[in-house]
């Protein structure tokens, strides 16, 4: 029965297209709820004097503060995925210049 095994540069490859995933993502996700949250609502309420008034509300403040958060919140975790990829082939060069991986240098 044979297994394969995952290298350590196959997966520091796929660190890094999934930081590009979570970045182009994550400023997807921030426009969408930018355009979901951020609209303008108006009702007509009556006064007890008899009158009707048009009163609006806007909640494009509340949008663009989530579109800031949910955008760097995207931000920063590809930059955390890129250091760990960073950091595996770096671990991973060190190993090999060391030759601490190979069982026939310890002998």
């Amino acid at each position: 029965m044979s297994r394969k095994t995952l290298s350590v540069l196959t997966f520091a490859g796929w660190l890094s297209w999934l930081g590009w995933l979570v970045l182009i993502g994550g400023w997807a996700a921030a426009i969408a709820v930018f355009f979901i949250v951020g609209d303008q609502t108006c009702a007509t309420v009556e006064v007890p004097l008899g009158a009707e008034i048009n009163v609006c509300q806007d909640s494009a403040a509340e949008a663009s503060i989530l579109l800031v958060l949910v955008g760097f919140g995207g931000t920063v975790s590809a930059l955390f995925l890129w250091t760990f990829r960073y950091l595996l082939r770096l671990l991973h060069q060190i190993e090999v210049n060391t030759g601490s991986g190979n069982p026939e240098s310890e002998r």
